[in-house]
């Protein structure tokens, strides 16, 4: 079953795949030690408890050295395991993945897709990307 885009019950908060879609100054604004922020390769991740835990190998400076900012350079240097340990951490999508641009578009087109009569439609995304979008997913064109 395809994946729709629908406002969250917390007012207009787009939703996508089931989390909240921020801007990159919504993740700016959780930079503190007691509400710690980051966003990797589109995902956006509330590391708050882990770096009150102190359990990051890198040691609390490596997260605080990121927070509020995009950090997907730095989280490629982590093992597959370790990448995957951060999914019990993520909160949302970012809004505008400036490093994969088919998710940007995915995020974009279904976040704001509204009940259409059309089956499918051309919407120009994100950073000039155009795609298409039906029920089954996105294509780029």
């Amino acid at each position: 079953m395809p994946h729709t885009a629908r406002k969250s019950v917390h007012g207009s908060q787009p939703v996508f795949m089931g989390r909240p879609v921020f801007s990159r100054a919504d993740v700016a604004k959780h930079a503190s030690p007691g509400d710690m922020w980051i966003s990797a390769h589109g995902r956006v991740y509330d590391i708050s408890r882990l770096f009150a835990s102190g359990s990051h190998p890198g040691g609390n400076m490596a997260l605080e050295k990121h927070a509020g900012r995009d950090c997907s350079q730095d989280f490629d240097f982590h093992s597959p395991a370790g990448q995957r340990a951060f999914a019990a951490y993520q909160v949302g999508w970012l809004q505008e993945p400036s490093d994969n641009p088919l998710l940007g578009m995915a995020i974009w087109a279904l976040a704001r897709r509204r009940n259409s009569s059309a089956a499918s439609r051309t919407v120009d995304g994100p950073q000039g990307v155009r795609g298409h979008v039906t029920s089954h997913g996105i294509s780029v064109a």
